[in-house]
């Protein structure tokens, strides 16, 4: 979903990002810039994850992370 959103996003308001440049690395089968991309995109997910479970934490004290 992550992907095809910011390739969405970036077509429609003609903006260059990592969705168009996924599209032009699957158009000219440049698989290492692919398998770059979606590393950096793996990166991203779990660095937001991370930071809104810490985030989490400290918003509801109830919440404990042993």
């Amino acid at each position: 979903g992550l992907i095809g959103s910011s390739v969405m996003t970036e077509v429609v308001f003609s903006r260059p990002g990592l969705g168009k440049l996924m599209v032009g690395a699957m158009k000219q089968r440049d698989y290492t810039l692919l398998q770059s991309v979606m590393v950096i995109y793996a990166l991203i997910i779990v660095f937001i994850n991370i930071f809104v479970d810490v985030l989490y934490s400290l918003v509801d004290p109830r919440v404990r992370y042993d």
